[in-house]
């Protein structure tokens, strides 16, 4: 069994308020995915920049996480659809809220969408058999069984066909689902993590989550500004104690594995919106890890 080196690359985009925005590619599949739908001043650039990084002219897929307006806005929406011309968007299973406007036309745009929207599937009993051994890599998605809070109705997607996978799991608050996804295989897989809800959910985000996932990197999803003090403290302490941890407030922070001996990935923490280098790290991410462990220590290549 060979290790395939897979270019691959991530962008976290720092937004001028409140928000989540990122994107996810891989040379394997050649699909890029932008993830919420924001599309403003504030990242547009860097979107065109980052689709240019890949040799893309398009997006393939749009995930959206949440209907709340940090992740989705119906005018950027309809910019995205109309420029953009995605093939595939994920959205949100449950019905937007009736008394916001922004989620009638969200919904009401994708509805009328020229394009065909991917059907959901809330079977997800193959999750529990994917390990990372296995190199037929393709990204899962997972529809978690609602508890009546909207926050937690947020879509989870795991992005993994590329050679470092990264989590998305939106506003989610729950506690109880906290131990669900601990306990599902595939998500132990996870070398990047979104800090769900922006790093404000000590229930969710707990100590024995982080440990279990075990992610190499966690992310905070904040405006620059961060007026609402993300992560919380309490998070953020978790966090420092079992993982490396960057936010978006200085910043875009992309994430890259080139395909090159070893397959690392590179974190690059930016200031001013991609302009000037803060920090960089190098790390190893489990797909490599669990390659060395089956093959390396037996021929004594690592």
């Amino acid at each position: 069994m060979e290790f395939k080196h897979i270019h691959t690359r991530f962008r976290a985009y720092q937004l001028g308020s409140k928000g989540s925005s990122f994107s996810y590619w891989d040379s394997n599949t050649n699909s890029f995915w932008l993830c919420e739908a924001r599309y403003n001043d504030d990242n547009i650039t860097s979107i065109q920049d980052e689709l240019r990084q890949c040799n893309k002219t398009k997006i393939d897929n749009l995930y959206i996480s949440s209907w709340d307006t940090d992740h989705c806005q119906s005018s950027e929406l309809s910019n995205i659809l109309k420029i953009h011309k995605p093939t595939k968007i994920y959205y949100p299973r449950h019905y937007p809220d009736p008394e916001k406007q922004n989620q009638i036309d969200s919904k009401k745009l994708i509805d009328t969408y020229i394009g065909p929207p991917i059907p959901f599937k809330s079977d997800c009993t193959n999750l529990a058999s994917k390990e990372a051994i296995d190199w037929q890599y393709t990204d899962v998605f997972y529809l978690q069984k609602l508890t009546g809070k909207v926050n937690d109705d947020s879509f989870i997607f795991l992005f993994r066909s590329g050679n470092f996978s990264v989590l998305s799991l939106g506003d989610l608050e729950s506690e109880i689902l906290s131990k669900e996804i601990s306990n599902i295989k595939v998500f132990k897989e996870t070398d990047i993590l979104i800090l769900p809800h922006h790093g404000s959910s000590r229930d969710f985000t707990t100590v024995e989550l982080l440990q279990t996932i075990n992610p190499k990197v966690c992310i905070a999803l904040v405006d620059r500004e961060n007026q609402y003090g993300h992560p919380d403290a309490t998070v953020y302490q978790r966090v420092y104690e079992n993982s490396w941890y960057y936010s978006t407030k200085d910043g875009d922070v992309i994430i890259e594995s080139n395909g090159a001996e070893h397959a690392f990935f590179t974190v690059y923490n930016y200031i001013s919106n991609g302009k000037q280098l803060k920090t960089v790290k190098n790390f190893s991410g489990k797909r490599i890890d669990a390659y060395r462990n089956q093959f390396g220590r037996f021929f004594g290549f690592f």
